[in-house]
């Protein structure tokens, strides 16, 4: 057996037994890094169990959740696959998980009582202490298996049954198991075989990645030109074509060149437009009319171009040294030039890669080109186009999205990868055998086409912390309160998709909606405030410059005073019961506590500086005075205290203030996170702070 014990600021590596447990960041869960260390724990251990919380941080100041993972050495291939692992998400804090009576063997069995639980269970569980997912050791494997079949296949194929290849293990999102919300779960548990990631059904790919934006991406600004000058002579004075040309639309002037100061014409010819960010799609198909920027296309030698304007272009780009660019170096070979981009396919239907408030899934049905900020779909049969594009614009799908995606930063933002988008499940409209489900499909997007593609949080709850900060609050009545989740067309789309996976009952249908909805409300709801906070952090930063964390513990302190009296409670005022008989113990002003027994001393508490260094010994009564001693100690009252003399109020007072002292760090964390990131800053203001509580209490 093995006990882990969590430690602010700590990062432990246990091997006892052949058992392993590691104290890890969560991020290699579901990116690509972390993929190789996933498949040396499946070639050479048991996964007994992974932990990760959502109640409370187990790291003090640090940027990215933790993750606990149980390893048990295993050399039998077979038992190693036939393994259950149990991934758990905790659900309360660790203190009321292992609630014990304050002593060490207290401690020892609320942990032993917990580690049996979890490993007796024998199905998926959800309680109000934890949710556990039992996945089989092989599925994880084969997960990973099919997802190298998904990533290296050349084009589209038909049979879905990846379960009965073999392969090298590629990668498997394991952290969805202990992230996604139970609604989805739930969603897997009854209709997961009607999913399939969507590799499976068409070909995902970054757009084209050219390694000069600034020259194979122009911005057109003929009709700006042509408007400027008016006179032919000095339009073709300073543009060096004629202005006919232009006129006619024979030529493009564009803006090119680093800070885009250049402009400089180009055949028409060559120019075709280009859907560079999801920043200028606001609707679910995209058109020419929407792109603000053209995609240079010649599949011709220089030499061959003769006297062309598109001939002295790309001469221009060579004296930029634009060709030397390693992107636009590899690309040339004895049959392609280094300008060349014509070999890029157009894709059916896009999807962005970084996305935050307005996630959607366009259709493509002028088969435009697309930068590498996009993901575009391709080999996909044209009769599935349209159905595909539904069933990725559906809430369900959205949700899949948000699970499989990374999270960027602290501002909601998400990033889809390609090995993501692969691997993200959807429901699999190529098995769908009703024409009159795809044709509903298709009707519900052919609606949503139609319209404006809102974002999933209203644009007066986007605005509004922008709006306050300026002083305009009554503008605020006049903007929307309708978000994506209040459109009837898309309540119709996720009803065609859920009959689709098949659920006939229409009354079931939309209780499923509703709930999904209610989820998504709260999600980007909380996705919100966490972003104005991290946008207030950074302003008043960028405002005051470097603050001394005196400073902020100061504004942090009034705060409490004035919002959150109850951690100002005292250890002597509010948790001692004077009453009752009590034993003084004058505790140094320095050094650490621990509970400390030796061949001299039956029991008592010793301070000690740096680790080792003696600083005192208190010869405390009995036992249960000793921890009592110093969670007091801990918590920083020194000098004179109290402590009850009898074992039962001692363990009360135990009980009541060191839950107490944990909920008010925990708390006071919270309120120096909301004001910086810096962990070394985070360390200074919560000393300060303290000190300031402290110099209260003696007050």
């Amino acid at each position: 057996d093995i006990h882990c014990y969590f430690w602010p600021h700590a990062m432990t590596f246990l091997k006892k037994d052949g058992y392993l447990c590691l104290l890890t960041s969560s991020q290699w869960l579901d990116v690509e890094y972390g993929f190789r260390l996933q498949e040396w724990i499946l070639r050479n251990f048991d996964i007994i169990a992974v932990f990760e919380s959502i109640d409370e941080p187990w790291f003090v100041g640090a940027r990215v959740a933790t993750t606990v993972t149980i390893l048990r050495r295993q050399n039998d291939e077979k038992k190693r696959m036939n393994n259950r692992v149990r991934f758990v998400q905790l659900r309360r804090s660790i203190t009321e998980i292992l609630a014990h009576d304050g002593t060490t063997a207290g401690a020892m069995d609320a942990a032993d009582q917990f580690r049996d639980e979890i490993l007796s269970l024998a199905k998926n569980t959800v309680n109000e202490r934890f949710r556990a997912r039992l996945v089989g050791q092989h599925e994880l494997w084969m997960e990973g298996v099919q997802l190298g079949v998904v990533m290296g296949k050349p084009d589209n194929q038909e049979s879905n049954d990846l379960g009965s290849r073999s392969g090298d293990y590629f990668g498997g999102k394991w952290g969805v198991y202990l992230r996604a919300p139970d609604f989805w779960f739930e969603l897997m548990d009854k209709y997961g075989s009607q999913f399939t990631p969507l590799g499976n059904i068409a070909e995902v790919r970054r757009g084209i990645t050219s390694g000069k934006d600034c020259f194979f991406f122009p911005k057109d600004c003929s009709v700006e030109c042509l408007n400027d000058l008016q006179d032919s002579e000095e339009f073709e004075a300073n543009y060096g074509v004629e202005r006919r040309k232009v006129k006619s639309g024979r030529v493009k002037l564009v803006q090119c060149g680093e800070g885009r100061g250049e402009v400089r014409p180009i055949e028409a010819k060559y120019l075709e437009p280009e859907v560079h960010s999801l920043m200028e799609v606001d609707q679910f198909a995209v058109g020419p009319d929407t792109c603000s920027k053209s995609v240079l296309l010649v599949d011709k030698p220089r030499v061959s171009l003769r006297s062309s304007h598109v001939s002295e272009y790309i001469l221009w780009g060579e004296m930029q040294s634009y060709h030397d660019a390693p992107t636009c170096k590899g690309r040339k070979t004895k049959e392609r030039s280094w300008y060349d981009l014509t070999h890029y396919d157009r894709p059916k239907i896009i999807l962005p890669k970084i996305q935050q408030y307005r996630l959607i899934a366009f259709l493509n049905p002028t088969s435009l080109h697309i930068n590498c900020s996009l993901l575009g779909l391709y080999h996909v049969r044209k009769a599935l186009v349209k159905p595909l594009c539904g069933v990725l614009n559906s809430t369900i799908a959205v949700l899949s999205r948000l699970i499989y995606a990374r999270i960027l930063g602290n501002e909601g933002n998400i990033q889809l990868d390609v090995y993501s988008a692969k691997m993200m499940l959807v429901p699999n409209v190529t098995v769908c055998k009703s024409e009159r489900l795809l044709f509903r499909i298709s009707a519900s997007l052919d609606k949503m086409v139609q319209r404006k593609a809102l974002y999933f949080l209203s644009e007066r709850r986007l605005r509004e912390m922008a709006y306050r900060g300026a002083g305009k609050e009554d503008e605020l009545d006049k903007l929307s309160d309708q978000c994506e989740l209040d459109m009837p067309d898309r309540r119709e789309l996720d009803d065609a998709v859920l009959e689709m996976l098949g659920i006939r009952s229409k009354k079931r249908r939309q209780e499923l909606i509703d709930e999904l909805y209610c989820y998504l409300r709260e999600f980007f709801k909380l996705t919100r405030q966490k972003e104005e906070k991290a946008i207030a952090n950074k302003r008043k930063a960028k405002r005051r410059g470097r603050v001394h964390p005196v400073e902020i513990a100061a504004q942090i302190y009034q705060e409490i005073v004035e919002k959150h009296g109850h951690l100002l409670l005292q250890y002597d005022l509010h948790f001692l019961d004077k009453s009752k008989p009590f034993d003084t113990f004058e505790l140094p002003a320095e050094g650490v506590a621990k509970a400390y027994s030796d061949m001299f001393h039956d029991h008592g508490v010793r301070f000690t500086k740096g680790g080792r260094k003696h600083v005192a010994f208190i010869e405390t009564k009995i036992h249960a005075q000793d921890n009592l001693v110093v969670i007091v100690a801990e918590s920083g009252t020194r000098g004179l205290v109290r402590i009850p003399h009898e074992t039962d109020e001692c363990r009360r007072v135990f009980r009541n203030y060191s839950k107490f002292v944990r909920e008010r760090g925990k708390r006071l964390s919270e309120l120096i996170a909301e004001r910086t990131a810096d962990e070394d800053m985070q360390e200074k203001i919560y000393e300060a702070l303290i000190s300031l509580i402290l110099r209260r209490a003696r007050a």
